[in-house]
């Protein structure tokens, strides 16, 4: 999940069946030390509290490029759950914001080819790295 909107913060949850596997879990997480500091975990509620506005904004925007994408002449294929010819597409009428992942293939033939295209179209590209 992506909690922490503003990358200044990371935190993490476990989640088990087993009772045995908890106690394991928990004894080594107090051995550790690693609960969330007294500034992580107030910069991680301040990012919490912006999450369904983040969320709503991504999905939104990822559903109008794939929409614009759908209809453009390079393109061949859309993959995003919302568009009616995914297999998906009954399920994802369901989610509150569905996903801001998607992909899609280009009627150019070669990769470099196409993105280098792609991506001198496009007025704003941003290239980064999660870590």
């Amino acid at each position: 999940m992506c909690a922490g909107g503003h990358s200044d913060v990371l935190g993490g949850a476990v989640s088990v069946r087993s009772k045995e596997v908890f106690e394991r879990l928990y004894s080594a997480r107090l051995l550790a030390g690693n609960p969330l500091g007294t500034m992580e975990s107030f910069l991680l509620l301040r990012s919490l509290r912006t999450l369904s506005v983040r969320m709503r904004q991504h999905s939104g925007s990822a559903w109008i490029i794939c929409q614009w994408l759908d209809k453009h002449d390079l393109v061949k294929k859309v993959y995003h759950p919302c568009l009616p010819h995914h297999p998906n597409h009954k399920e994802s009428t369901q989610l509150k914001f569905p996903t801001a992942c998607f992909s899609f293939e280009t009627q150019v033939c070669c990769f470099v080819e196409s993105a280098s295209f792609f991506l001198n179209k496009t007025r704003i590209t941003l290239l980064f790295c999660l870590l």
